[in-house]
């Protein structure tokens, strides 16, 4: 039973019990395999016991506290493993884009990676596909965060009693799942392919993907597994904070200055003014403490198919934009109904922005004559985690495991 051993949610006991089956059953499915993100705020809350106690019932579980791109792929190739990769705050990052690229891919079944091999440097593929479980501090790469199923650990409190995971004893568990596996892949199987899953509407494109083989295998088990199995996807989304690009932030402040200030049009030179007037927003930290400038919103935009014209302002005609051009964007990324009345306030989801905090990283490249060191800007990817209650989970059930007391 998970609250012998970790804090968990009841909704993530759920989620986790799930996933574990999942392990057992995606490669005949060939499903998208989600990742597992464990993480908390601060150090002693857990992560690595319960890292542990999943390796202890997944199938072909192999732990690992540091791998590099290379030889994720290789071991993927060779072992077919369930991945468990420890200190993932450290291990995982943006700079390492080898390792990063194989992540994020490797959740769907066709993934691989191409590389030259022995002297003639033939081209080999590298299968990329197969579960993967992240812990760490702090929250992954958004990339990662997006094709995952995030568990929050909190610390437990000092009156609140737990059990060692190393006197948990995974034989049983693990035999009677394999057993589950072996009558119920067939059926899974065709339920996934048929896709005709229940998929809440409530959760996005990317949420319903990583959760709908876990709805397939609850819809198996039958009983209260789909309701409960959905009630959990539905919460564990809805408390996961979905942080934005510095693009998609763009876009959002200017849906804001669009509808609040009932601007048609502006020049360039108005929209950086006014956007590096938000003292909360990531656009004053930009270039060193310069702020956003012309050039830069110009390249971002670009990126929406949204380029500058000549358009009149109150100064007389300057190259600046339209917002009319920009209707479809803020309907895509400001928020369903963003373009409609009940936003004209300039309110709706921009609320929900996140303060996308910026950090100098220095950059050797010299520009024009002079010879000091840089600095770029990059999203600060830490410090976003939100803190679960402290909530017992109860003894979960799976298909026809009877009890799946972990």
């Amino acid at each position: 039973m998970v609250p012998q051993y970790i804090m968990l949610t009841d909704h993530e006991a759920v989620a986790w019990a799930l996933w574990i089956a999942h392990s057992y059953v995606y490669e005949q499915a060939r499903c998208l395999t989600p990742i597992l993100n464990i993480q908390s705020a601060t150090k002693r809350c857990g992560k690595s016991q319960l890292l542990r106690l999943t390796g202890a019932v997944v199938l072909r579980p192999k732990l690992s506290a540091g791998i590099s791109g290379p030889a994720i792929y290789r071991t993927i190739e060779k072992q077919k493993p369930t991945l468990l990769i420890d200190e993932a705050d450290h291990v995982v990052s943006s700079d390492k884009m080898d390792l990063l690229a194989v992540l994020n891919a490797g959740i769907e079944p066709d993934a691989v990676v191409t590389k030259c091999v022995g002297d003639t440097h033939e081209t080999k593929d590298f299968s990329a596909y197969c579960a993967k479980v992240l812990a760490g501090i702090g929250c992954r790469v958004d990339t990662l965060e997006d094709r995952s199923i995030s568990i929050v650990l909190r610390r437990k409190s000092q009156t609140k009693k737990l059990e060692r995971v190393r006197r948990f004893n995974a034989a049983d568990i693990k035999q009677r799942l394999q057993r589950w596996a072996a009558d119920s892949q067939q059926e899974i199987a065709a339920r996934y392919m048929s896709g005709q899953t229940d998929l809440p509407e409530v959760l996005n494109d990317r949420q319903q993907d990583c959760f709908e083989i876990l709805l397939v295998i609850a819809d198996c088990a039958g009983g209260n597994w789909p309701e409960t199995a959905r009630s959990a996807a539905i919460t564990i989304c809805g408390q996961t904070d979905e942080v934005q690009s510095l693009p998609e932030a763009l876009i959002s402040d200017l849906y804001f200055y669009h509808t609040k200030h009932s601007v048609a049009r502006d020049s360039s030179a108005n929209i950086c003014d006014y956007l590096n007037s938000l003292k909360e927003r990531p656009w004053p930290d930009l270039r060193r403490g310069s702020g956003i400038n012309q050039k830069r919103l110009a390249d971002t935009l670009k990126g929406f198919g949204l380029h500058s014209k000549d358009v009149r302002t109150p100064e007389g005609t300057k190259k600046g934009y339209d917002f009319d051009q920009f209707q479809d964007v803020f309907t895509a990324y400001a928020g369903p109904g963003a373009t409609k009345g009940d936003n004209a306030t300039g309110t709706g989801n921009i609320d929900k922005v996140c303060r996308l905090s910026v950090a100098p990283v220095a950059d050797e490249t010299a520009r024009g004559n002079k010879g000091d060191a840089r600095a770029t800007q990059k999203p600060n990817e830490t410090g976003r985690c939100r803190v679960v209650a402290d909530v017992a989970a109860e003894t979960a059930v799976v298909g026809n495991l009877k009890e799946f007391t972990i």
